[in-house]
């Protein structure tokens, strides 16, 4: 949740550039994954207040599927493949690529995710999981309340490979450009909430939760822990305690 983590600016610095990291944690009903990744940002200015960054990230994906809590009731298993248990994929290679144009209050952007990603396979050879290609558009407004007090409403539009087109509404309320509480409704009656903020300087920390309640009669949460790096906020938080 949060264009903020979905375009990870990474902290502009000198010559236009940007670089960080992310940890993702998520958990979906039977499902766990975790990324790990490197990102980097170019900030090209188009004119005084126009300003586009272009964004790539890149590192290592794995999950895991507890096939034995979905599948403990007998009338649900129809596969000895899915007799399996604890499924722990292998590590494997992701990237995705990111542009985002901003304009005063006004921001823009769209992010194409599992560009180069291929088939997770588990130490189970009948079981093999495809992440597909997807996309994401959003378009979003600050508005400022006061000098500590801001909103930022943004609308999103997701789709991809084999994936039906999702509208969303979020709005984030932060404090002192620092921490911020986020709620979000979507098509497919997602209701998600989410909270977080820049606890050192340099390094971001968010939790989200979204709840989908029309998917095959019944409802699921899914958990989400993000842990971001601005390394060059970081590197000079700590040149300026060092002097």
């Amino acid at each position: 949740m949060g264009g903020d983590f979905i375009y990870d600016q990474s902290n502009i610095f000198k010559n236009n550039v940007g670089l960080g990291g992310r940890f993702i944690y998520d958990k979906t009903d039977i499902f766990k994954q975790m990324l790990l990744l490197g990102t980097y940002t170019y900030e090209v200015r188009i004119a005084r207040a126009h300003k586009v960054n272009f964004g790539l990230s890149a590192g290592f994906y794995w999950n895991s599927i507890n096939l034995e809590k979905y599948y403990n009731d007998p009338k649900y298993v129809l596969d000895n493949v899915l007799l399996s248990g604890l499924e722990k994929s292998k590590i494997k290679f992701a990237t995705d690529i990111s542009a985002l144009y901003r304009y005063k209050k006004v921001e823009t952007g769209i992010l194409f995710s599992n560009i180069v990603f291929g088939t997770v396979r588990y130490s189970n050879p009948g079981l093999t999981y495809k992440p597909l290609k997807n996309y994401l558009l959003h378009g979003s407004y600050l508005f400022k309340i006061d000098d500590k007090w801001s909103v930022k409403p943004t609308f999103i539009l997701r789709g991809g490979q084999n994936i039906p087109v999702q509208t969303e509404l979020s709005s984030s309320i932060t404090w002192n450009d620092r921490f911020w509480g986020t709620a979000l409704f979507g098509t497919g009656v997602i209701i998600g909430v989410g909270i977080g903020g820049e606890i050192y300087d340099g390094i971001i920390l968010n939790y989200s939760y979204n709840e989908i309640s029309n998917v095959s009669l019944y409802s699921f949460g899914s958990h989400q822990l993000t842990l971001g790096i601005k390394l060059f906020s970081l590197w000079k938080s700590k040149k300026f305690q060092d002097t």
